[in-house]
C-alpha cells in the first residue's frame, strides 16, 4: 500500500503541527503534496474568512520544515482568484453559522480538488512502477493529528461526527484515492446546494455529498485538534 499525505489550504499553524505530521509520514512511509496560499491566513470574522495581512510563505519556509518525503509544493496568490470567488459566493445563501464565510468554503474545496488532480496527474505519471498511490490522506495544515491509525483504501475514514448528526467534519479524509478524489469534485457542484437546500457550510455540504453519490464512509474518532488561528480555534 502506497499513500500520499495531501495538505491543503492556509498554512497557519502548520509549524506547530510538524512534528504530529512527520510521525504519520514516518509511520505510514509517505509521500507528501502540499497545496497552499502565499498567507498564513488565519480565520478571522471579516467577509471572506480570513486574515489576508498575515505573513507570506515562500517554498523557502516549506523546504526549511524538512519534511520528509516531500513531492511536492504550490503557492498561489489569493489575490489572483480571489473576484472569482466573490462572485461565485454571491448566490448562496449567508451562512446559519457565525463562523462560516461562503468564499472561504469555495477556496477550500478549490484548493482540495486541485490538489487531488494534481495526484492523479502524478499517479498517471508513475502507472508503469510500483508508486502508484492507492490511499490518499487529505487534511489540513492547521489540524494537529496526535493519533492515525487504521488507514486503508477499503472505506473512506472522516473524523468525528459533528452533532447535530446532519452534518459531518470536513478537516480529514482517508481512504482510496479514488474516493477521495469523488469528495473533492463537490467544488465543481457546490451550485447544486441551492436547489437542495443544503446550508452552505463545509460540515452539511460534506454529509450532503456523501449521500447524493452514494460514498461509503466510516467516522472514526480520531484525536485532534483545530488551530486556525495563534490562539487556538476561531479565536480573535
Amino acid at each position: 500500500m502506497k499513500i500520499a499525505l495531501v495538505l491543503t489550504g492556509h498554512l497557519r499553524t502548520f509549524h506547530r503541527n510538524i512534528d504530529q505530521f512527520k510521525k504519520i509520514i514516518n509511520d505510514y512511509d509517505a509521500d507528501v503534496f502540499i497545496d497552499t496560499w502565499e498567507r498564513y491566513g488565519f480565520w478571522s470574522e471579516d467577509s471572506i474568512g480570513f486574515n489576508d495581512n498575515t505573513n507570506i510563505v515562500t517554498k523557502e519556509d516549506i523546504l526549511n520544515l524538512n519534511i520528509p518525503n516531500l513531492k511536492h509544493i504550490n503557492i498561489d496568490n489569493f489575490d489572483d482568484y480571489k473576484d472569482e470567488f466573490l462572485k461565485r459566493a454571491e448566490q448562496f445563501e449567508t451562512s446559519k453559522l457565525w463562523y462560516v464565510r461562503q468564499t472561504n468554503v469555495i477556496s477550500m474545496w478549490y484548493k482540495r480538488f486541485n490538489a487531488l488532480k494534481y495526484v492523479k496527474y502524478w499517479n498517471n505519471l508513475q502507472s508503469m512502477t510500483d508508486h502508484c498511490y492507492d490511499t490518499i490522506i487529505l487534511t489540513r495544515p492547521d489540524l494537529r493529528i496526535n493519533n492515525l491509525y487504521g488507514v486503508n483504501n477499503n472505506k473512506l475514514k472522516l473524523c468525528n461526527l459533528y452533532k447535530p448528526v446532519d452534518s459531518l467534519a470536513d478537516i480529514l479524509f482517508a481512504g482510496s484515492i479514488d474516493d477521495v478524489y469523488k469528495v473533492c469534485d463537490v467544488y465543481n457542484h457546490l451550485e447544486e446546494t441551492i436547489d437542495d437546500k443544503v446550508i452552505f457550510c463545509g460540515h452539511q455540504i460534506l454529509k450532503w455529498w456523501l449521500v447524493k453519490n452514494k460514498i461509503e464512509y466510516e467516522v472514526v474518532n480520531y484525536p485532534v485538534e483545530l488551530y486556525n488561528t495563534i490562539n487556538g480555534y476561531c479565536q480573535k
